[in-house]
C-alpha cells in the first residue's frame, strides 16, 4: 500500500514537471518558428516594395528605400541566420536591378 502511494505521488509529480518542461519547449519552438517565418515573409514584402519604388521613384526616395532595405537585410540576417539563404539572393537581385537601372538612366 505504501509503495503504491509513493509510486502514485512520484508519477503525478513527474507528469506535472514533465508537462511544464514540454509546455515550455513547445512554447519556445512555436515562438521561434513564428518569428523566423514572420521575418521571411516581411523580408520578401520589403523586397517587393523596394522593387516597386526602385522602378517608380528616382533620386532621394529610391536611395532611402535602398538604404532601408540594405539595413533591414543585415539586421534580419544577424537576428535570424537561418534566413541568410533567402534574403541574400533577394539583396543581390535588388542591387543588380538598381545597378542596371542606374546605367540605363545615364544613357
Amino acid at each position: 500500500m505504501t509503495f503504491t502511494l509513493i509510486f502514485l505521488i512520484f508519477l503525478i509529480l513527474a507528469l506535472v514537471i514533465g508537462w511544464h518542461v514540454i509546455f515550455a519547449l513547445l512554447g519556445g519552438a512555436i515562438i521561434i518558428g513564428t518569428a523566423v517565418w514572420t521575418m521571411a515573409v516581411i523580408g520578401i514584402l520589403v523586397f517587393c516594395i523596394a522593387m516597386l519604388v526602385a522602378f517608380s521613384l528616382t533620386g532621394l526616395a529610391g536611395l532611402l528605400i535602398g538604404i532601408f532595405f540594405a539595413i533591414w537585410t543585415v539586421v534580419a540576417i544577424i537576428a535570424f541566420p537561418i534566413l541568410f539563404p533567402i534574403l541574400l539572393p533577394l539583396f543581390i537581385i535588388y542591387a543588380f536591378i538598381s545597378m542596371m537601372r542606374r546605367k540605363r538612366q545615364e544613357k
